[in-house]
């Protein structure tokens, strides 16, 4: 006969060892490099990172237009500032890309800068980034 009292010993998820290091989120995405995130599924593959790009802007555009962006004036800044770094990117590889994946990127800038004829950035943090994001929304 088994004993109904003996149950396995089970221990909480935080017991045995440090806590696991916190999930990639958008904002760390980019190191201030300028330069592509490092995503280690498809560190060589141009379409994949830049669909992951045009997401991340097109997630922050949203939030802008009706999401937490309406808050407190960092957070506003803060999501504008990655729109700006996704513009830089978009801009600086949409030729190097075919198909799709180019038509979703240029889709996506040009939301963007339709959003920026109704919203013009003002104040931002880093000024010289927001005229080159400018000019590029520009001759779109």
């Amino acid at each position: 006969m088994e004993d109904d009292d003996q149950k396995p010993d089970t221990k909480p998820d935080s017991e045995g060892g440090p806590p696991k290091p916190p999930k990639k989120i958008g904002r760390d995405m980019f190191d201030g490099s300028g330069d592509l995130p490092d995503f280690e599924y498809a560190p060589d593959s141009l379409p994949v990172r830049m669909e992951s790009v045009t997401n991340h802007a097109l997630f922050n555009l949203g939030e802008l237009q009706c999401g937490s962006g309406t808050g407190l004036p960092r957070i506003r800044e803060s999501l504008e500032t990655n729109l700006d770094e996704d513009v830089l990117l978009l801009d600086r590889h949409v030729g190097q890309l075919s198909g799709d994946v180019q038509k979703r990127a240029m889709d996506c800038l040009l939301f963007i800068r339709d959003y920026r004829q109704l919203k013009p950035r003002t104040d931002a943090a880093d000024s010289q980034q927001a005229m080159q994001v400018q000019k590029i929304l520009a001759r779109l």
